[in-house]
């Protein structure tokens, strides 16, 4: 009986090498394709330098750096590596292999200092702390494993020590430390990368979005698949009694122990619009336990005023004027979905307590305290006064009750008066665009172009993956075909529609630059746990429920834009 059970431990072995092995054939069979020649900027010291990065979704990947005098050596080597690393309990899915190149020898010091005037996790190159590439790392490595997380933190080292040693010692390619000095000579490089989970896929080698699966356009099945993947990771996050894991920061696994109320609701609502895309049974399950939560344990009624609010229990109690209006845009699209009406009284009290909170000239006070409601906070950050009108203007549209509109006028007229464009929100581009769908005037159209147009140049050129603004010029487009639709040109002298176009593919193409595709996964702590997510890079690699919810939010919308203007839509982006 020992024999057997050893015998079958043994072909286990064989077959999860061969698995692996054949991934990394795969994968030499398209290196060999594109580089057949090789031109010096890919050998160091008449060297070929590549990585070997084996991993699965349970645990960080292993990297072993290899050096070799031609592809074929190196592949072999390779191969020679799978057999050594691979174990009977431990299945590589995930195969990924880097060829260095442009090389640039600098002092460590020179190196540390340009580091240090990077953004935070913005350092896109590998490093050889010697130039026999023993202690050589990945991008890759040193952003999954926190290694330049003192950027932002120190001005006289970019290097985290105590985050180097340790994953130099878990390392199974390099078991022995190593003393830095400020004068040594160390080496920077780009890769070459492609990746192999069931097909082979090539990798960006260019700054920004190095490392990320190459992209040139977004087709309608892509979309589909990324806001899928993206609807399932949240449902996933839905606990049994409805309410959210909150987030991650990646590179460790750590748990944000942390709640928003108000970023449950709207999470709900991109939920409910992944659901849109594909309706899956489970997703539906989720929306429903985080529906629950929402109205059962996050909201309280004040019957007497016919008023109700969501409730920031973790935050002293807290009544916030945004939480309100999430809520009233989950509930709303959830009865417009799933043909229900169950929430409408309650989106109507959500929204008597709204206009209670609206003041004269037309302004909102932001944050009350439960259950006294005694006014905290008159302003707190301008995002709530843009999702209040959006959310009375969605249930105005369910149940066509003037109130609401009346409110959302007078807070327009705030808005124009104080020059509410300046601030580019994507809640008022929304609320905008709705708003023109039953008050088609000029003044409202105007100050919604105003909110788009003076910040496409920087939206366009902007590093960080900011989910918002595919939301905020999606809005702004739909609002625009309207315009043409009522023959009011003259209106749009002041936005270039085709800069607006440009920039609209631009951020949806750039915002993928945030989503953890298995590539870049699997150098983090628990890649499964952070699979198909979306992430803040200068957030030290943050996924919060929030971070994921405005990506669904965009690109559902550009699944539209897609399905309205078909192949002109997707233009190739510069």
């Amino acid at each position: 009986m020992i024999e057997w059970t050893l015998y079958i431990h043994i072909n286990e072995r064989s077959s999860i090498v061969n698995k692996t092995k054949d991934k990394l054939l795969k994968l030499k069979d398209s290196f060999m394709d594109e580089y057949k020649r090789l031109d010096s900027t890919y050998y160091f010291n008449s060297r070929l330098i590549g990585f070997l990065s084996l991993g699965n979704p349970e645990q960080r990947a292993i990297v072993v750096p290899i050096t070799a005098n031609n592809l074929s050596s190196l592949f072999r080597k390779m191969i020679q590596e799978v057999e050594k690393k691979t174990q009977a309990n431990r299945n590589f899915k995930w195969v990924k292999v880097d060829i260095a190149k442009n090389f640039n020898i600098q002092k460590f010091r020179e190196l540390n200092l340009d580091i240090l005037k990077t953004k935070k996790n913005y350092f896109r190159k590998g490093i050889s702390l010697d130039l026999e590439f023993k202690y050589a790392l990945l991008e890759q490595e040193l952003n999954g494993n926190a290694i330049l997380s003192n950027v932002g933190k120190s001005s006289e080292l970019a290097f985290n020590l105590d985050n180097l040693a340790s994953y130099f010692a878990q390392s199974k390619a390099v078991s022995k430390g190593k003393q830095i000095n400020m004068d040594d000579d160390v080496v920077v490089f780009n890769t070459d990368s492609k990746f192999i989970d069931n097909c082979v896929v090539a990798l960006e080698d260019s700054y920004y979005e190095h490392g990320f699966p190459k992209v040139e356009k977004l087709t309608k099945k892509e979309i589909v698949e990324l806001i899928t993947h993206s609807s399932d990771y949240l449902a996933d996050q839905v606990q049994i009694n409805g309410k959210f894991v909150y987030g991650y920061f990646s590179s460790f696994d750590k748990q944000i122990n942390f709640y928003n109320s108000l970023r449950h609701a709207s999470t709900v609502y991109s939920m409910i619009e992944g659901y849109e895309v594909n309706p899956k049974k489970s997703l539906k399950m989720a929306i429903e336990k985080a529906v629950n939560y929402l109205t059962h344990e996050l909201i309280r009624e004040n019957e007497w005023k016919n008023e109700a609010y969501v409730i920031d229990w973790e935050n002293h109690n807290e009544i916030k004027l945004g939480a309100n209006a999430a809520a009233i845009l989950a509930l709303t699209k959830y009865a417009s979905v799933f043909k229900s009406r169950i929430f409408q009284p309650l989106c109507e009290k959500l929204a008597n307590a709204i206009v209670s909170f609206q003041l004269p000239d037309g302004n909102f006070n932001h944050v009350y305290t439960y259950p006294s409601l005694e006014l905290k906070e008159k302003f707190r950050i301008i995002y709530y006064d843009g999702e209040a009108a959006f959310s009375l203007m969605k249930l105005y549209q369910l149940d066509h009750n003037p109130k609401w509109l009346l409110s959302v006028e007078k807070a327009f007229d705030f808005f124009i008066q104080h020059k509410y464009w300046e601030n580019h929100d994507h809640w008022l581009a929304y609320c905008t665009n709705e708003l023109t769908k039953i008050r088609p005037e000029d003044k409202y159209f105007e100050f919604g172009l105003l909110n788009v147009t003076q910040k496409l140049n920087f939206i366009f050129h902007r590093k960080t993956t900011y989910p918002t603004f595919l939301e905020l010029t999606l809005a702004s487009y739909e609002m625009i075909r309207r315009i043409q639709k009522l023959k009011r040109e003259h209106l749009l002298t002041i936005v270039s529609v085709k800069e607006l176009i440009h920039v609209i593919n631009k951020r949806a193409l750039y915002q993928l630059n945030g989503y953890f595709y298995a590539s870049f996964a699997m150098y983090f702590k628990n890649p499964k746990r952070i699979l198909h997510a979306f992430f803040i890079r200068h957030q030290s690699f943050r996924v919060r429920i929030d971070d994921v919810e405005h990506n669904i939010s965009g690109y559902r919308r550009y699944l539209d834009w897609l399905d309205e203007l078909g192949e002109n839509a997707n233009e190739k982006v510069e």
